[in-house]
């Protein structure tokens, strides 16, 4: 759920349903997502053999703009 101010309509902050780890992640292992156009998720990481989605709050911001 993303939530906005009532006075300006900006974010103010974003439920999520679970976090399982916060990442320290060097800039090297940071690539661009390859479906970056339009959505909320800039960039991606490899964590051992998973990726990880590293979502920009700007455009999430804009993505729900209209809401």
């Amino acid at each position: 759920d993303v939530y906005k101010r009532q006075d300006d309509d900006k974010i103010s902050g974003v439920l999520v349903d679970a976090v399982r780890s916060v990442l320290r992640i060097p800039s090297q292992a940071v690539l661009a997502s390859p479906n970056s156009e339009g959505g909320a998720v800039s960039e991606m990481c490899r964590n051992g053999d998973e990726f990880v989605s590293i979502v920009d709050i700007d455009r999430l911001q804009e993505k729900h703009a209209d809401d």
